[in-house]
Order: structure tokens, then sequence, then C-alpha cells
């Protein structure tokens, strides 16, 4: 029996009803939108594969074969930031498929139901069906999702990992320490600056419920120390060799993850993220996982490739935030303070859109040049290399279709010349070192069109520091003739060197 009065209850009419109805559906809907998005971008952007890529389906493949982690015949080698990047490459080619396009398509479904998961979660911290459209929506209109985690590096992996780790840590009515642990584990077998976000996100967990930070420490703990031995047994060293081939450089990471926020953000959406976290404790904590992890990405230097893909394992916890942030500013915000909502949903996902429209194009021909040009550029090498070493930055594609043993002069693959002081594709490697290591073929990019002297050797060229001390190096004249020189792309030059005493 009541003990109060009963309150009378307001009819439910029409526009009710369908507002209620159209939120339902809003909100089962809206994680199949955000996949849809995402894989949409990934197929469009699919011919693209970085030459990274390249690299762990080598080592897949090779695996695959029992011969062991290795590039080429030898030792071990530490080419790949984040090994566990090459499982599905390698399970793909023990079935018998190329490693590098199943690497594809599982980041790129990775990353499409990471993006699902978060537009999932928002009805639970928001108002159900409209944030979880803005969700999918902030999650699927920039380039970086779609385009990297289908680029056949381990991004995609880490988007999965670092979305199952963010969801775990604001969860309801606690954090889901397992999981939170489990992610941990994985990133830790896929993207070494994302240590810094696992510390906020545990440290977070903690101050929310110490049992379940306790299980997130104790499966964290276990992944981290895997990685540390599987490192030393391996190659002999507890950090990748990429920590020695690319030393950090705080100002060009910083200008990296400048551009790269207002790229996937279009700033707009960073102050409805902010706003979101600004009401809510659980949401606070999230929010400074994802700036840590930023100022990881910062201290490394970013990235020397094109777009921003460090940033792309926080795009689905960003979007969470960003979409939360503009439901709650537009429902429960003033008259003055909803065309501000509004503008700033448009600068969030219109400034990401526009980047996709200009790079779609791109990445496409991209992937077009390596098939019109660097596939036929590949078997030349093969042949000119006679059996022997070349000696190149691009490590990835043309050993790869070329088949023959690659000296990395970048050293990211190459121990000997990644450990040397100086910054990445800045260490000094010595022309009459390239000839001892049996090097036939020595390959220089330009980007502007080289110019030859009338006895065939260069007066301009444009490369990286590497290159350009080899080019300009009176040594490499001596041992070195240039064969040809191959017009990859409008700004991209290949100069093919053999050597004057090879076959």
């Amino acid at each position: 029996m009541p003990l109060g009065p009963r309150r009378a209850r307001a009819p439910i009419g029409d526009g009710d009803a369908m507002t209620s109805t159209w939120s339902r559906l809003a909100r089962t809907r809206a994680p199949a939108l955000a996949f849809a998005l995402v894989v949409a971008v990934g197929i469009a952007a699919f011919p693209f594969t970085v030459d990274d890529g390249y690299i762990l389906g080598r080592y897949a493949d090779r695996l695959s074969r029992g011969l062991g982690w290795t590039l080429g015949p030898g030792a071990a080698t530490d080419g790949v930031t984040g090994p566990l990047g090459v499982v599905p490459g390698w399970v793909g080619a023990l079935l018998g498929f190329d490693p590098v396009t199943v690497s594809k398509i599982i980041g790129l479904l990775c990353a499409g139901f990471s993006a699902a998961l978060a537009a999932r979660a928002s009805s639970r911290h928001a108002l159900g069906g409209p944030s979880s459209l803005l969700v999918a929506a902030f999650a699927g209109a920039g380039a970086t999702l779609g385009v990297w985690s289908a680029s056949g590096l381990e991004t995609g992996l880490a988007v999965l990992a670092a979305t199952v780790g963010a969801l775990a840590l604001v969860a309801r009515p606690a954090p889901r320490g397992a999981w939170l642990g489990m992610a941990i584990a994985a990133l830790a077998w896929l993207r070494p600056e994302a240590a810094v976000m696992c510390v906020a996100w545990l440290l977070a967990c903690v101050a929310r419920d110490r049992r379940q930070g306790t299980i997130a420490l104790g499966l964290a703990a276990v992944g981290a120390c895997s990685i540390v031995g599987f490192r030393l047994w391996l190659f002999g060293a507890p950090l990748p060799l990429s920590w020695e081939a690319k030393p950090a450089e705080p100002l060009r990471g910083l200008a990296y993850a400048a551009r790269g926020l207002v790229v996937t953000t279009g700033l707009g959406g960073l102050v409805l993220a902010w706003f979101a976290a600004s009401k809510s404790r659980v949401l606070r904590g999230l929010a400074y996982a994802i700036v840590a992890h930023v100022v990881a990405v910062i201290v490394c230097g970013g990235d020397w490739m094109p777009g921003f893909r460090l940033l792309a394992p926080v795009v689905p916890a960003y979007a969470l935030l960003a979409g939360i942030g503009a439901a709650r500013l537009a429902a429960v915000g003033t008259a003055r303070q909803r065309p501000v909502a509004v503008a700033l949903i448009v600068l969030g996902l219109g400034v990401p859109a526009l980047d996709l429209v200009l790079q779609l194009p791109r990445v496409r021909e991209a992937g077009a040049a390596r098939e019109a040009v660097g596939r036929p550029l590949a078997a030349d090498l093969a042949r000119l290399a006679h059996g022997r070493a070349v000696a190149l930055v691009d490590v990835g594609f043309l050993p790869r279709a070329g088949d023959f043993d690659a000296v990395d002069l970048g050293g990211v693959t190459d121990p000997s010349i990644g450990r040397r002081p100086g910054p990445h594709l800045a260490k000094r490697v010595e022309p009459e070192e390239l000839v001892d290591r049996g090097v036939e073929v020595l390959v220089l990019r330009s980007f502007s069109e080289p110019r030859l002297d009338d006895e065939g050797w260069l007066t301009s060229f444009r490369g990286e520091p590497v290159e350009q001390r080899l080019a300009l190096h009176p040594q490499t004249r001596r041992l070195f003739r240039v064969a040809r020189v191959v017009r990859y792309s409008e700004s991209y030059y290949y100069v093919i060197c053999t050597r004057r005493d090879g076959p």
C-alpha cells in the first residue's frame, strides 16, 4: 500500500511518444552508424598501405615459414615497435592469405568496432540517442581512424585496446579492473608511448575503486613484464630499437600534436569534450588520460609519417566526450549557449570532414603509384642487385615486392645503424661501410627533381640528412654511379645508384 498520495502522471502526447521512439532508435542504430562511417573511410582508402606495413608483413610471412623473427637471413631483428601487430598477418599467412591484406582488414574492423563501442557507451552517461549519434559522427567524420586503421600497421589493434581501456575506466557503477588491466597489457605490446596514458588510467581507477585498481595494476604488470622479457630474450635490450633509432624531438612533437588536434577535433570538439569532463568526475579521469597521451606523443617527437596515426588510439574516447558534451550543452544550455553548441559541433565535425575530403584522393593516389611505379621498380632493384643487398630508407614495400635483402639507412630495422647517435634519418653512414656490407645498389630519395653533371653524378639533390650526406660524399661518387632516376610522384624521386665495380 502506498505511504503517501499518488502523484498524477502527465499524459504522454504524440510528440513525446515520437521523441522517445526517435531517441530509442537513435541509441540502437548509433553503434552501427559509427561502425559504418569508420569502415567506409577505410574501404575508400584501402589502396593505401604505409611502407612500414610491409615490414610487419615480411615478419609475419617469415614467421609463418618457420624462419623466425627476421626480415632476412641472420639473427632476429627488432624492426616492429608493437610486436602484437604482427599476429593478424602471421595467422593470415599460415592460412595462405596475404599477411598485409589480412592486417589491413583486421585493423579496420577493430577501429570500426571501437567506434561502435564508444557510441553504445555514451547512452549510459548522457542523453541517450542524441549523444550516441553525435559520438558516431565525431568518431567517423575524419580520416585519422579509418585511413590509419587500414594502413597495415598495428593502429587498429591499438585503437581497440585503448577504447576497451577507456570504457572500462568510466564504467558504472564501478570501473572494470580486469578489462582495464587487459587493455593496458595489450597496449604494452602495441604502442609504447601509450604507457603514460595507461598510468593515468590506473590512477583514476584506484581513485574510484581501490580493489578494481589493484586488479588492473596486476594484469598491466604482467603485460609490461612480458614485453620486456620478449625483447630481452630475442634482442638483448628491454626497449624497442625505435627508441634509439628515432630519439625524442619534443619541438617536432609539439608541432605534430598541435596540427593533429586541429585536424582531428576542429578545436570545437575539443571544447565540447572538456565541457563534458567538467560536468562529470568519472569522465574527467578519461579526459586527463587523453591529455596524458597527447603529452607522451609530444615528448616522443610525434611521427615522421603523414597524418596523425599516433592520435588514432584516443579518437573513440575523444568522440565519447565530445558527443556527450555536445548533447548536454545543446539540451541544458541557455538560449545563448545553444547557438554556441551548434557552432562547436559544426567545427568539430566540419574540419575533420574537410581533411578527409582532401586526404582521400592523396592516399588513393599513393596506392596507385605504388602499384604503377613501385612494383616495377622493386623488380628492377632485384635485377640490379644480383642477389646482393640494396641500401635504402624505404625498407617496407620495395624489398618485400622485389624479395631482396635490404640495409636500412634509417636504422629502424637495423640495430647497427639505429643505435648510432643522431636523430631519425640523420644517422652517420659511410659509403665504404655499405660496400663492406655487400651493398650492390644504393637508393636515394629526393623531394625535388635531382640534377646530374656531365659525368652523370648528382649536383642537385634534396633528401633526408642521411641521404643528403651520402649523395654529396666524394667516396660515394667514387664507389657508385647513377644508373637511373625514377619519378615516383610529383615530389618524390628515386635515384638508383649501382656499384662501379659491380657486375
